[in-house]
């Protein structure tokens, strides 16, 4: 089949993935921004890290570059944040006169292309059936459609780690370095909007080294243009940051959620105080560090982050072990369900109507017939998308086992590590949104699942059959 007679037969999955996709959180964004007395900025759509993105995006405009004045109280925020994200509102922002609307609608499309690049992954690597399955399990996922309009990296960061995976699994297929330039290129972009995946690429060339086949000086040089392309882009903005900021660091955020996430919820734990107190006392000790180090002299935002790295590592070394199961703990938090954002957006109370006690006094079958009664429709949906995800989980399970048992080692690799490097890092700060960029991974091996369940039901029924 060439590429032509393809691109017509999976034309109408795309389609339908990206139309449903789109109505989903385009309808979602609707009943978000209904009520708002000022729509063009509904502050429904902002969160705490909002202001920052924004006021760095209005500086681009306003200004004309990333760093505000150094008397500006957010002079701060641009030694944290990276530029793609402000970048994209500043754009956005220039087109639509600061409009929040069209930054949600923008967002929608982008996280609706996303389920398509979800489709294209898996139809490269498991086939149509398991990327169309795929692609509409994250069509309705009910974490991206909520997280699609809010004025936070997240759904871009999803969109590029996506579609440079997408260009990554070409390469590989077609052995060909223009996608690989590409991907390197698209991985660039996804460091600069969120730092997390900063140490991603080292992963995606042990994968270059040992998975394609070619000669091995092939894939040498393979790897080191994918690691120099990438190494450019950051290298220049730590480049930047040393120029601007005398701060040679590639983002001030992993000092400061070192210290002020991962660092007090150790010391909270250990000496039974909430976080606050924590981050009180860590401060207190950030300042002692300074005034020991520096003296009299006026402290540099290079000292200050470097004062909250070495307060951070020593709390955290004090006690390893702790830290380390403390951490695994938090990030689990990631695997949550995102019902609480679901009605916190829409301003609905959570359900207080007892269910759990009307099943104790009345039985199944009273349970069933009140429920449809007392119970609304976001309730049913919320409910409906936790189903959905835990059940997802198992199939994710079912997935990687058949990936095992069929030797797909490559692929096995590639979701587990992505899957585990992004769910595993965060600690502290953890809550279901980080898991923005790996749902379309976990819809992908859940839908792996579900074929290897089907193409394989008779032997289990046999199994248990003969367990009996």
């Amino acid at each position: 089949m060439n590429f032509k007679e393809r691109s017509i037969r999976i034309f109408p999955d795309i389609v339908v993935i990206f139309l449903l996709a789109l109505i989903l959180r385009i309808g979602f964004l609707y009943l978000v921004t209904k009520d708002c007395a000022m729509p063009p900025k509904c502050e429904r759509l902002l969160t705490p890290d909002s202001s920052n993105y924004n006021f760095l995006a209005l500086n681009m405009l306003s200004k004309k570059r990333f760093v505000p004045d150094i008397d500006s109280p957010y002079y701060y925020v641009s030694i944290l944040r990276t530029p793609v994200y402000p970048a994209f509102l500043a754009m956005l922002y220039f087109f639509s006169k600061n409009n929040y609307i069209l930054v949600g609608i923008v967002q929608s499309i982008l996280s609706s292309f996303t389920c398509v690049l979800l489709y294209i992954i898996g139809l490269e690597l498991f086939g149509r059936k398991t990327g169309f399955t795929g692609g509409i399990l994250g069509a309705v996922s009910l974490l991206l459609i909520i997280n699609s309009p809010l004025i936070l990296t997240d759904t871009l960061f999803g969109f590029l780690l996506m579609f440079s995976l997408v260009c990554f699994i070409w390469s590989w297929s077609q052995k060909s370095n223009r996608w690989l330039i590409a991907c390197a290129f698209l991985l660039s972009m996804t460091i600069l909007c969120r730092p997390i995946a900063q140490f991603y690429p080292i992963f995606l060339c042990v994968l270059i080294m040992s998975t394609v086949k070619l000669p091995f000086l092939q894939r040498v040089k393979r790897t080191l243009c994918f690691a120099i392309i990438i190494t450019i882009f950051v290298v220049g903005w730590v480049g930047h940051n040393w120029l601007r900021h005398r701060v040679p660091v590639f983002s001030g955020i992993s000092s400061y959620s070192l210290l002020y996430y991962n660092a007090a919820s150790l010391y909270s734990d250990i000496h039974g105080v909430d976080r606050e107190r924590a981050c009180e006392k860590l401060d207190e000790e950030v300042n002692l560090h300074l005034k020991r180090t520096i003296r009299d002299r006026k402290e540099s935002w290079a000292e200050r982050i470097s004062a909250q790295r070495y307060v951070a590592r020593k709390i955290i070394f004090e006690k390893p072990l702790r830290y380390f199961i403390l951490h695994l703990k938090q990030d689990l938090r990631t695997l949550r369900p995102a019902s609480g954002d679901f009605y916190l957006l829409l301003e609905i109370e959570p359900p207080k109507h007892g269910l759990l006690k009307l099943l104790e006094n009345h039985g199944f079958s009273t349970l069933f017939l009140q429920y449809w009664k007392i119970s609304s429709w976001p309730e049913n949906i919320s409910r409906l998308s936790i189903f959905v995800l835990y059940l997802s989980y198992w199939f994710l399970i079912l997935g990687a086992v058949g990936l095992i048992k069929s030797r797909q080692w490559a692929q096995l690799f590639l979701f587990v590590g992505t899957i585990f490097y992004y769910l595993l890092l965060p600690g502290a700060p953890s809550n279901s949104r980080f898991r923005v960029p790996v749902e379309p991974f976990i819809c992908l091996l859940a839908a792996e699942g579900i074929m290897f369940l089907g193409s394989n039901f008779s032997r289990i029924i046999k199994f248990f059959d003969n367990l009996r």
